[in-house]
């Protein structure tokens, strides 16, 4: 049996209903399936191609973050929600995720973001992940305030009990 093979354009694609929900979802899962088996590379892939077939939406770019995240490419992960924190304002999840990201990297500002969600609650998903992190966040950002201010006390004590 002889197959013929033809060139398939974008828009063929789009009368095939390719990019339909239900099978980006799919495709989603498959992504999130190789990264969970160690094939960080091959879901970066998946998720790449899915910001190039849906570029109005965020979840590609949330789903790479995640694959970064697993792989140990956390500081990735958190530019990567930076920039599409600056694509998608109004996306929650996108500040949902880079909250969590801050809290697990001990950096400053997923505090803020949380309160922005808990703010509109437009995303159930997003509201869920923020009351998850929501009590790190708060200790976090304490233990910050705890920490500027010990560093200052404990700097004056040097400087004012060290004799020569």
């Amino acid at each position: 049996m002889r197959y013929e093979y033809m060139e398939i354009g974008m828009s063929d694609l789009e009368k095939l209903n390719i990019f339909s929900p239900c099978v980006l979802q799919r495709i989603a899962e498959i992504g999130f399936l190789a990264s969970e088996y160690g094939f960080h590379e091959k879901a970066e892939q998946i998720f790449l191609g899915m910001a190039l077939a849906k570029p109005d939406s965020s979840a590609p770019a949330v789903s790479l973050a995640v694959v970064h995240a697993r792989s140990g490419r956390l500081q990735d992960a958190i530019n990567g929600l930076k920039h599409a924190a600056g694509v998608f304002p109004a996306s929650e999840m996108v500040k949902a995720m880079l909250g969590a990201f801050l809290v697990e990297a001990k950096q400053d500002g997923a505090l803020e973001l949380f309160e922005a969600v808990l703010a509109s609650r437009q995303e159930p998903g997003a509201v869920n992940i923020v009351e998850c992190w929501l009590d790190q966040a708060r200790k976090l950002k304490e233990e910050g305030a705890a920490r500027r201010t010990d560093t200052g006390s404990l700097a004056f004590f040097r400087h004012h009990n060290i004799r020569p």
